[in-house]
C-alpha cells in the first residue's frame, strides 16, 4: 500500500505473516536500507533490535532524529521493535515507520518514525525477516 499525504509519500505494509518451508518458518538476517526496503515489499513487517536511548524513551511524536547517540560497538541491541514501512516527509527526508511494545501512550499512539541512512539506535544494523529475499 502506498497512501500520499500533502507532500509526503508513505509506504505502509499489512501483509499477512504465514510463511513456511518444509513445514518450518524461514528467517533471514536482513540489515540497510535498501535490503530492509526488499525485504518490506517482498515479505511484510520485519523485527528490528535498537539500542534505545532516553530521547527515544521520551519520544512523543514527529520524525525521531539522534544521530550523535552512541551505539555500543560491536552492536548489541537491547530492545526490538517492528519496522511497518517507510516514507518521504516534504523536505526529502526518508525514514522508517515503526511500531513500539510500549503501548499507546509512547509515541504515536504506539508508532515511531524514525530518520532512515543516520544510523539513529541502530535500526538499520540487527533485522529479522521471516523470509529469505531471492
Amino acid at each position: 500500500m502506498i497512501y500520499r499525504m500533502a507532500g509526503t509519500q508513505v509506504v505502509l505494509l499489512f501483509l499477512s505473516m504465514v510463511f513456511v518451508a518444509s513445514g518450518v518458518p524461514v528467517s533471514v538476517h536482513v540489515s540497510g536500507a535498501n535490503r530492509m526496503k526488499e525485504a518490506l515489499t517482498r515479505n511484510g513487517p520485519i523485527s528490528c533490535g535498537i539500542h534505545v536511548n532516553d530521547k527515544f524513551e521520551a519520544y512523543k511524536g514527529g520524525i525521531f532524529n539522534d544521530p550523535g547517540a552512541s551505539v555500543p560497538f560491536p552492536f548489541h541491541a537491547d530492545h526490538e521493535v517492528t519496522v511497518r514501512g517507510w516514507g518521504v516527509d516534504a523536505y526529502g527526508t526518508e525514514y522508517w515507520i515503526g511500531r513500539n511494545s510500549w503501548g499507546n501512550y509512547w509515541g504515536e499512539n504506539g508508532w515511531f518514525r524514525i530518520v532512515m541512512h543516520s544510523g539513529n539506535l541502530g535500526i538499520e544494523t540487527d533485522c529479522i525477516s521471516r523470509v529469505g529475499l531471492n
